[in-house]
This record gives structure tokens, C-alpha cells and sequence, in this order.
């Protein structure tokens, strides 16, 4: 009886250890699933004691929790959620980020942080690589982490002369001292012909002369000195006056040389210039002071392991987009607007990101360029796209060869925000179309399918007027060759470029 008993209570024994050690695994297995929280002490240097910025390993990668980052940085912070986009200041520098996106843009710069941004529980978690690059650049500042270390230290690099420029202006000739950050400065002439400027603090890590002058300015030279760098400015004797005053981003100290109407006589010194102070409140930036340039981006369609269609002699849309693509930023660049590129190499750049990298920078229009294709060799010429919800009713002029564009328009393009995002632009949007339509007409003479009006999916969540263009059939062997033709692509840059400057003109006069 007693050993029936010792075997039956043996046995539950056994059940209930089994149970014990289902119940551990399955917790294990619960622990494994849940991201790990953790934090690290963040130190930036001057701005006083540490702050605790909390990580999360999501995907074996620890993430940091961006609201802590932006404390220990004293940046703030500017959230739209029509882009689902976060803008920080970080004293005088500006970083943009947008959720599930692998991009970060500093200033006008995009970097590539290799891992997206994510938005867990409400918050922004961003990844290592946001930290030791955009972050510290920011704070103009060397950053060194590795998964485990305890504690994050941000120790200031100071301000680098990194350039010397002299440029033509109506007003007369200027000298544009490029900086890291920025700069204080000091600036005064007690020589006839000689302007002396400091940039306070700044090193040189570079000997930067210019020996050759120009204009009113005979030569530039910079030595690094106790006090900072010291640019010696040497004038022509034609010189009366001049005024310095700071810019950025990209930071720079601009010296502008006039030959003015001032009545001098020999010894006088040029007058001192009016100094405009940085705009700063409390070690944080207000919004940029705005330089009066407007940002386009070009979007050279395909790339990396796309190439797109391939013509008869193996010529691919890749190779064409970018090559073109160069082209209109060199050109737009002459015409003084800040120019971006999705991409300016053979790399791949999902399509539902070249919008999205759009309306980080914030660019006042977009162009993506494609060419077209069809199952007929005997089709050609260029036409012109925007994003209408409407279809093809905005259609004109075209030559009726319809082309669909493949690519899945994202969740987030077609939700309500975006629809009301759409439709503020369209008229826009199909104004530029029909600007850079009409460009291309007078400079080009392939046939000429119009401007049309349809759900193109590269198009699709852009925040600004955005187009397509296709520049030509390159699966037609007559096209193809003036695809791959340098001068050509020069033609189709220059007639896009004019377009894009003919709308930016109508707009402003338009705001005017």
C-alpha cells in the first residue's frame, strides 16, 4: 500500500517538475522575444553632468532612444506627423529624420545610417550609426561607442577652415572662408589695401593660400595663429569698402570687397563692417535664417542591382538616369539652387524611399527621371508625369501609348493625410510637367507624348510639386543611341533645368 502510494506521489512529482520546466522555457523563450531595455550615460562635453539615455536591442542592434539623445544634446525637437518626420536643432545644425527610413539628413547632407529609424511604444529609436555619425556631427563632436560600453562621451572637435573661395559678385568681389561649424570672427583694416580677418578659436588643418587673385582682391592668405586662424586679405587700391558677415549651413564667413564711392585718402583705413550676430537662444538654434536658395532633388531612376530596361546594343536605364541626372544638377547648380540626388552612384534606392529621402531634406521640388520602354522598337519620344489620384484626365497631347509604372504606392501614400498632403501639390505638380514639357519641346526633336496625369508610384507621398520624365524610349535603337550620347544628355539637362527654373520663377512671382 505504502509503496503504491510513494509511486503515485513520485509521479506527480515528476508532472509537476515537467510543468515547472515547460513554464521556464516558455518564459525563457518570452524573454528572448521582448527587445531588452537598458541605458547609457551620455556626456556632452560643456553641457554639465551626464544624462541617462535609454537603449533597446531590437534585431540584435542597440537602438537609443532619440528624446534622450536630444536632452543630453539641449537640441529641440519639431515632429509632423503627415510625414512622419523629426527634425532636431542642435545648436546651429539641423538633423531630419523619418521613421522606418535609413536615412538621416544633416543640414544638406544625406547620410546613410545602414538601419532604419523605428518607432516603438510612441518613441523614436534610432540606431548606432545615428550616434557616431549625424549626432556627433551635429555637435561637432568625436563620438566612440560599442555595443556594451556604459557610458557615451561626446568631446567637442572646435571649428576647422576647411575652404577659401573667391567669387564675382555685382557688388564686387567676395572671399568666402568655408567653416566646420559656426564661427566667431573678428575683422578689421588698419592698412590701406589689407583686411584682416579672424576666425576665433578655429584651427587649419590644411595650408589654404590664394596667391592668384581676382577682381578687387589681389591675394588670400590664412595662418593658424594663437588667437584662431587669421585670413590676410590683400586688396586692389581700387577697394573703398567691405562687410563681413557669417552664413549656414553650409557655414562660411563671407568678406565682400566693394569698390564703393567713399572719398579716401592714402593711409585710410577701409571701414569696419557691420557684424550680423549668430542667431542663438540659450545654446539652442532657432530655424535657419533662410539664404533665399531653393533645393531641388533629382531622382535618377533605377540603379545597384536595378537597371531598369536595357536598350538593343545593352545600353541601361540606369546608366542614362544618372548620366542625365549629373547633368541637370551641374546645371541647376550654375543657376544657384541647392541640388540633391536620391542617388550619385550605381547603388539601389528602394522606390518608396526616394520620396521619402525628399521631404527630409525638405526640397522645394522633385524630378525623377526615367525613360521609356515598350514591346515595339518602333516607340519613342518624352513625356511628362505627375500624381493625380484622377487618372489619365489630365492627359494632353499625347501620342496614346500608355505605359504603367510598377511599384506599389505605400500604406502611408495612400491614407487620408496623404490624400490631403496630394492634393494641395497637384496643380503644382502639374505645372512643373507642363514647364519642363514645354522646355524639352524647344530644345529636342523626338516625338512629343505630352504631359499626363496618373498614381505614379515614385511620385506618390512626396510632400512638394513633384514630376516624372521620361526622356526617351531607350528599347528603340534610334533613341538609344542619343541616350548614350554625352552631348544629348546635356541638351535633355538643360531643357529640364529650364523648366524646373521657369516654374521656380512663376511661383515667386506668383508669392510676390
Amino acid at each position: 500500500m505504502r509503496a503504491r502510494q510513494s509511486s503515485r506521489v513520485t509521479a506527480h512529482r515528476a508532472r509537476t517538475l515537467d510543468a515547472l520546466v515547460v513554464v521556464a522555457a516558455a518564459a525563457a523563450l518570452f524573454i528572448l522575444m521582448v527587445p531588452a531595455a537598458a541605458s547609457v550615460r551620455v556626456i556632452v562635453d560643456g553641457r554639465g553632468g551626464a544624462v541617462l539615455v535609454d537603449t533597446r536591442t531590437i534585431d540584435d542592434v542597440t537602438y537609443f532612444d532619440l528624446a534622450g539623445l536630444a536632452t543630453a544634446a539641449g537640441a529641440s525637437r519639431h515632429w509632423d506627423a503627415t510625414t512622419r518626420k523629426m527634425v532636431l536643432f542642435v545648436g546651429q545644425r539641423r538633423v531630419s529624420l523619418a521613421i522606418d527610413t535609413p536615412f538621416a539628413v544633416l543640414d544638406r547632407t544625406i547620410v546613410n545610417l545602414h538601419r532604419p529609424v523605428l518607432m516603438r511604444d510612441g518613441e523614436i529609436w534610432v540606431p548606432p550609426r545615428f550616434v557616431t555619425g549625424p549626432f556627433a556631427q551635429a555637435l561637432h563632436a568625436s563620438i566612440e561607442w560599442a555595443p556594451g560600453d556604459a557610458d557615451i562621451a561626446a568631446v567637442p572637435l572646435g571649428t576647422d577652415v576647411v575652404s577659401v573661395a573667391l567669387e564675382d559678385r555685382a557688388a564686387g568681389t567676395a572671399v568666402i572662408i568655408g567653416t566646420s561649424t559656426p564661427a566667431d570672427f573678428s575683422a578689421s583694416s588698419s592698412v590701406r589695401g589689407l583686411i584682416t580677418l579672424v576666425v576665433l578659436g578655429a584651427s587649419l588643418p590644411d595650408s589654404l593660400t590664394l596667391d592668384a587673385g581676382d577682381g578687387l582682391v589681389e591675394s588670400v592668405e590664412l595662418a593658424a595663429e594663437p588667437d584662431g586662424v587669421t585670413v590676410r586679405i590683400a586688396t586692389d587700391p581700387a577697394a573703398r569698402t567691405y562687410a563681413a558677415d557669417d552664413f549656414g549651413p553650409p557655414y562660411r564667413i563671407e568678406v565682400l570687397v566693394e569698390e564703393g564711392s567713399i572719398a579716401t585718402t592714402a593711409g585710410s583705413s577701409i571701414p569696419i563692417p557691420s557684424l550680423r550676430p549668430q542667431r542663438r537662444t540659450g545654446g539652442r538654434a532657432e530655424e535657419p535664417v533662410e539664404d533665399g536658395l531653393s533645393t531641388v532633388m533629382i531622382d535618377p531612376g533605377h540603379g545597384g542591382n536595378d537597371a531598369g530596361s536595357v536598350g538593343p546594343s545593352g545600353l541601361t536605364e540606369k546608366e542614362v538616369t544618372l548620366g542625365v541626372a549629373r547633368e541637370l544638377a551641374r546645371a541647376l547648380q550654375r543657376e544657384g539652387y541647392y541640388v540633391f540626388m536620391t542617388r550619385s552612384s550605381d547603388s539601389f534606392v528602394p522606390l518608396q524611399r526616394r520620396g521619402e529621402i525628399a521631404n527630409m531634406t525638405e526640397a522645394d521640388v522633385f524630378v525623377s527621371l526615367q525613360c521609356g520602354a515598350w514591346h515595339s522598337s518602333a516607340a519613342s519620344g518624352f513625356q511628362v508625369h505627375f500624381h493625380s489620384r484622377e487618372g489619365n484626365q489630365h492627359r494632353v497631347a499625347t501620342g496614346g501609348l500608355v505605359r504603367d509604372f510598377p511599384g506599389a504606392v505605400s500604406p502611408q501614400s495612400e491614407g487620408h493625410l496623404w490624400d490631403r498632403v496630394h492634393q494641395g501639390h497637384t496643380g503644382d505638380s502639374m505645372t512643373l510637367a507642363r514647364r519642363i514639357h514645354d522646355a524639352l519641346a524647344r530644345v529636342i526633336d523626338t516625338p512629343d507624348r505630352g504631359v499626363s496625369g496618373g498614381q505614379v508610384a515614385v511620385l506618390a507621398g512626396c510632400g512638394m510639386p513633384a514630376a516624372m520624365v521620361e526622356i526617351g524610349y531607350i528599347t528603340n535603337p534610334a533613341e538609344e543611341d542619343l541616350l548614350g550620347d554625352p552631348g544629348y544628355r546635356q541638351e535633355l539637362a538643360r531643357g529640364i533645368a529650364r523648366g524646373i527654373t521657369g516654374f521656380m520663377e512663376e511661383r515667386e512671382e506668383v508669392r510676390e
